[in-house]
């Protein structure tokens, strides 16, 4: 049907970004790339086709012409998932003072974004700023139906290491309880274990 549509209309930088996805799904890594190209030649201020580019060159290993790509999306249309997209490969680089300021951009864009909030989280947690973690953490477990164990999780590590070990505690067994049988339960129960040491 993208296709169809591209032949219809030239310059429908929309179907060309439909067509690229497509493409992606079935592997056709090649004509993806061409069609993505094809879609920003029509819509150089596209900001989903160079979203899409970014997770493509992303998943190629491509990760600094990924940056890029998030880097244009945002300048053209400054949406949360380029700013977060970006943070994790900064994250996965070391960066974490870039990484932190991008994903403070997604949270401000698009305050429900429990992936957002759990890694800034994790940015404040390995920053040593558990306070702020916490806060994070919180909106993470909040805003995802599960309870988001591993945030949660991390929210106790948070707690204990902030000096509220009552309220690590409770994080703790919130975990076990929601997640029984998965690997968060499993490092909650000794974490638990450990408080009581």
């Amino acid at each position: 049907a993208y296709a169809d549509a591209t032949g219809l209309r030239e310059d429908y930088a929309e179907a060309y970004l439909g067509l690229a996805q497509a493409q992606i799904q079935l592997n056709q890594i090649a004509q993806a790339e061409e069609s993505l190209r094809r879609a920003l030649e029509r819509g150089p201020d596209y900001p989903a086709a160079y979203l899409v580019q970014g997770r493509l060159y992303e998943q190629q290993g491509r990760e600094e012409r990924a940056l890029e790509a998030y880097g244009q999306a945002i300048r053209v249309g400054d949406l949360a998932e380029p700013h977060f997209r970006r943070a994790i490969i900064r994250i996965r680089s070391g960066r974490l003072e870039d990484a932190r300021g991008d994903l403070e951009d997604a949270v401000r864009l698009q305050p429900v974004f429990p992936e957002a909030h759990y890694w800034l989280g994790r940015v404040h947690f390995a920053q040593s700023q558990y306070n702020d973690a916490i806060e994070h953490f919180r909106l993470a477990v909040s805003q995802q139906d599960d309870g988001y164990p591993e945030a949660r999780y991390y929210q106790g590590l948070a707690e204990e290491l902030a000096g509220r070990p009552a309220e690590a505690a409770a994080s703790y067994q919130a975990v076990i309880e929601k997640g029984a049988g998965s690997i968060w339960a499993s490092e909650a129960r000794e974490a638990l274990a450990g408080l009581d040491n």
